[in-house]
């Protein structure tokens, strides 16, 4: 193992696998580095020990997961070139697969019901009934997706442009009439199923409007409905991501550059500049890239196959359902709440690895990753507890 010129401390790394207690047993020595104790050293040898013998790793997990996932569906579906690199600049397109949660789900945001609509329809029984009876189309399980659907059919096409759209909207959930067995006041509820509505409406010009063309949109998309291409996501091959990939990763680059760039930082007087300058700076360079979605990649070719053996690691549904049961946690813990620190993989192994210093422990949203999201998917996971002296 490579020694690192940091103040020396010796760190040890201990693992605990998925089949064991989650409490401190059954741990075991499995390596041991000098460093200087602080996390991202720590996190950094950890990735240097997991490598070490062929496998790839990273620290960011869901922004793997949602490459994976994006090169999926645009493979399955096999879309145009335009449609391809419009989806690849959509840097979250497992936010649609929110859209078809049921509704009857408990509320991920209860401890804020004024602004989510979920509240309502999981808590109110009064209100789901009378749901059921204004769209008797909508079903036990209806979603998001669903009901907004059954709204903008119920508006109706009798408005002229998109601000009449608005009020059509509000005239029309007004006209619903809808009563609340809770506390909270009615005028909340139809704000958030008037911006739902407008989130999910799809125009282009005054003129379509006229014409009657109203589609549903996907909120990240804004233009289409994108949860069709969610319903062939299972059979893309090896071969259709890498023929993918030269398109793809350049756009994911630029993505990653953009999201740094409107980070704290690059807008202080030590970056003034413009944004093409900024794109330059070695910290934000295909280098850094490469190394930050791979750990140690130098190369283009280094990470495209690393990103094909991480498709090959689990069957290409998994990556779907993984992000299915992101959307669908429950309480508190909401979409990457609780994800383990790194994903590890190759030589036909997957496993997401927690760190764990000798002061932590594991917190309720990592113990419910763990039995809400991996346990049910059967896929491994550890944690590694670290020992510094």
């Amino acid at each position: 193992m490579e020694k690192h010129s940091y103040p020396k401390r010796q760190i040890t790394l201990y693992r605990r696998m998925s089949n064991t207690q989650l409490d401190d047993t059954n741990r075991r020595a499995v390596w041991s580095v000098t460093g200087d104790g602080n996390f991202k050293t720590v996190e950094h040898a950890a990735m240097d020990y997991f490598s070490s013998d062929g496998r790839f790793t990273s620290h960011d997990v869901s922004e793997l997961m949602e490459i994976l996932l994006t090169l999926q569906v645009i493979a399955a579906n096999k879309l145009s070139k335009a449609d391809t690199k419009r989806i690849l600049k959509n840097p979250r397109i497992s936010q649609n697969i929110s859209e078809t949660i049921p509704f009857n789900l408990p509320s991920s945001f209860e401890r804020f019901p004024e602004i989510d609509v979920r509240f309502y329809l999981s808590k109110d029984t009064r209100l789901r009934n009378q749901i059921f009876q204004k769209f008797p189309s909508l079903n036990e399980n209806f979603s998001e997706r669903d009901l907004t659907k059954a709204i903008i059919e119920g508006v109706g096409n009798n408005f002229l442009d998109f601000s009449s759209y608005k009020d059509a909207v509000n005239s029309y959930i007004r006209s619903l009439n809808f009563q609340l067995s809770s506390n909270v006041p009615w005028h909340t509820l139809h704000i958030d199923l008037s911006l739902l509505t407008y989130f999910h409406y799809s125009h282009r010009t005054d003129k379509d409007v006229r014409l009657g063309q109203r589609r549903y949109a996907s909120r990240p998309s804004g233009r289409e409905d994108m949860q069709l291409l969610f319903e062939n996501t299972h059979f893309a091959t090896i071969a259709d991501i890498e023929k993918l990939l030269p398109t793809a990763l350049p756009i994911f680059f630029k993505n990653w550059q953009d999201e740094k760039i409107n980070g704290v930082g690059y807008g202080s007087k030590k970056y003034h500049g413009r944004v093409s300058e900024i794109r330059k700076l070695d910290e934000l360079s295909e280098i850094k890239f490469w190394g930050y979605l791979v750990h140690n990649a130098r190369s283009f070719q280094e990470v495209v196959s690393a990103i094909v053996e991480l498709y090959q690691s689990v069957s290409p549904k998994m990556w779907l359902n993984l992000a299915e049961k992101h959307w669908s946690r429950t309480g508190d813990f909401i979409y990457t709440t609780g994800v383990p620190d790194l994903i590890v993989w190759g030589r036909n192994e997957f496993e997401l690895v927690e760190i764990k210093s000798p002061s932590d422990s594991l917190q309720k949203s990592q113990i419910d990753y763990f039995e809400t999201v991996l346990d049910p998917l059967n896929l491994n996971y550890s944690v590694a507890h670290i020992n510094v002296k």
